[in-house]
């Protein structure tokens, strides 16, 4: 089974964080790292 990480918008949430760094998933260490893990630990392999 195949999985997908959304990762898209605007971050107008994370203002004003969002003036300085742009949104993406690897600002936060080990984000993609846990979400792929879930995902591998439910069954996806791709």
């Amino acid at each position: 089974m195949k999985g997908i990480i959304l990762a898209g918008g605007s971050g107008t949430r994370l203002y004003p964080l969002t003036l300085v760094t742009s949104k993406p998933l690897p600002t936060w260490p080990d984000a993609v790292h846990r979400y792929l893990e879930a995902l591998k630990a439910d069954g996806f392999f791709d």
